[in-house]
């Protein structure tokens, strides 16, 4: 099997997740319902976890698809172990909650283009690191949700894995000269957005690093991935990154080589993902001056955390 069956299969497992498909490959995760007439699920909204891990974002969807946003809600996490799971157990923390809104065409039969914004919702943990590797569980206490002031309770597991899967924050970025417009490239070989940003292609991270600026990173495929997910990352980057600019370098490399891709029509591996060992798509890491992750974000990402991060990583300079 290729990697573009692989990856269709992938956004096929993960509708229920974003209620949409999505192309990034997650691992395979456990859910628990307190109760089965209960008609909320959580789902973990992260495929990479480890116990370097500082930020657990996870969405709350109801029995039609809706995400679920309440203004009480606090989240119970810990460790299957039973040594230290109950300790754990006794710990409430308040997540916090981005709003996000995807705008989609939709084409009527008269051939009217509507544009329709539906919005979704992402809850955010930020945590210590995962110390302990195995399984864990996540409890959603939600308390006077809706008219009826209702209050249900419920969980997922998870896994924490041992060995550091991708680029811990606080790590320092391996070395990586990825393309650019000065090397003689169109902008058409460098992106599949259909409106691209000239200067996200005019930066390599090497030469951000040395110059001791912070960069935004973003590894996505606009055109060529099997949802909405890909291009919104890049919109939503985008829509913040003009008041960043003169501050911080602004990068998008395309996580698939294009030539493979145009010519064969396989999902390769571009230079630049290879070199970072990049697990899925899309991703978005933020890198402080010294060259360091400061923060990374798989997949959608609310445009309020993005701003708090560029605002850490510009204040601690």
């Amino acid at each position: 099997m290729n990697l573009r069956n692989l990856l269709i299969i992938a956004a096929g497992v993960l509708l229920i997740f974003y209620s949409f498909s999505i192309i990034s490959c997650m691992n395979s995760e456990k859910m628990n319902e307190t109760a089965n007439e209960n008609p909320y699920d959580v789902l973990i909204a992260s495929s990479v976890i480890d116990v370097k891990t500082t930020r657990i974002p996870f969405v709350i969807i109801g029995s039609g698809g809706e995400y679920i946003k309440s203004d009480s809600i606090f989240v119970k996490l810990y460790p299957e172990l039973s040594s230290v799971g109950e300790t754990f157990s006794r710990n409430r923390v308040v997540p916090k909650y981005y709003s996000i809104t995807i705008t989609e065409d939709h084409i009527h039969q008269d051939g009217q283009v509507h544009i329709h914004e539906n919005e979704l919702g992402v809850y955010v943990l930020d945590v210590d690191q995962l110390d302990y590797p195995g399984e864990w569980k996540l409890e959603a206490h939600v308390e006077n949700y809706g008219q009826s002031g209702q209050n249900f309770e419920i969980q997922t597991t998870f896994v924490v894995n041992e060995n550091t899967q991708f680029l811990p924050v606080g790590s320092r970025v391996p070395p990586m000269a990825n393309r650019i417009l000065q090397d003689g490239y169109e902008i058409q070989e460098l992106s599949t957005h259909p409106k691209p940003e000239p200067s996200m292609y005019q930066t390599t991270v090497e030469t951000a690093i040395s110059n001791n600026r912070p960069s935004v990173v973003v590894f996505s495929t606009p055109a060529y991935c099997q949802s909405k997910v890909c291009g919104p990352v890049l919109d939503i980057v985008m829509s913040v990154m003009d008041s960043y600019q003169s501050q911080i370098d602004f990068i998008h490399i395309e996580p698939f080589d294009l030539t493979s891709l145009l010519n064969s029509g396989d999902f390769l591996l571009s230079a630049p993902a290879k070199t970072w060992k990049l697990p899925s798509e899309p991703w978005i890491i933020v890198i402080g001056h010294d060259g360091k992750v400061v923060a990374k974000f798989e997949g959608i990402v609310g445009t309020i955390e993005l701003i708090e991060v560029f605002d850490l990583i510009l204040s601690s300079n």
